[in-house]
């Protein structure tokens, strides 16, 4: 998003750490199903949706205990590593998002309601599809089994012209 009254105003799906990224190893991937994949799924940081607010007016003068985050609609406050959750605690159990996208050519640099966005489960070993919903309604158009692993750059992917 802009910058809004000397704001600048993130959007990203983030987990508290970096760990993760080296959790993902194919041992760990090819590790089946059952129990044993379970407590490593269950062990990950999830990875969920954060608005961070940052002051782009911060010096050394700044005081630590002002509310820097202010002429913004925003449950952040202060400055030094606050966000704002964008998500209630439902969205827990679904095992946090990631590939965010919203309707870019629209809404970039604007506020906006929804992005549309890649869940996780215990899924590691299904066989994968892309899948094409209505946007609208939700409802699905097609999916195709592939028996290849789908690339990155296509989950997550918003077209509004379909």
């Amino acid at each position: 998003m802009p910058l809004n009254n000397g704001m600048l105003v993130m959007d990203m799906c983030c987990g508290d750490d970096g760990e993760v990224i080296g959790d993902f190893t194919l041992e760990n991937l090819r590790r089946g199903a059952g129990e044993e994949m379970d407590k490593f799924y269950n062990s990950l940081c999830r990875n969920l949706p954060r608005r961070y607010v940052l002051p782009l007016t911060v010096d050394k003068e700044t005081p630590m205990d002002q509310n820097l985050v202010t002429g913004y609609k925003a449950t952040a406050k202060k400055v030094y590593m606050t966000h704002e959750e964008l998500y209630d605690d439902e969205l827990l159990q679904y095992g946090g998002l990631e590939f965010p996208q919203i309707n870019y050519d629209e809404y970039n640099g604007k506020p906006y309601r929804y992005f549309y966005s890649c869940g996780f489960g215990h899924c590691f070993r299904e066989k994968h599809f892309p899948a094409h919903s209505d946007a609208k309604t939700f409802t699905e158009l097609g999916r195709a089994e592939v028996p290849v692993n789908i690339p990155y750059g296509s989950h997550g992917v918003f077209n509004l012209k379909g």
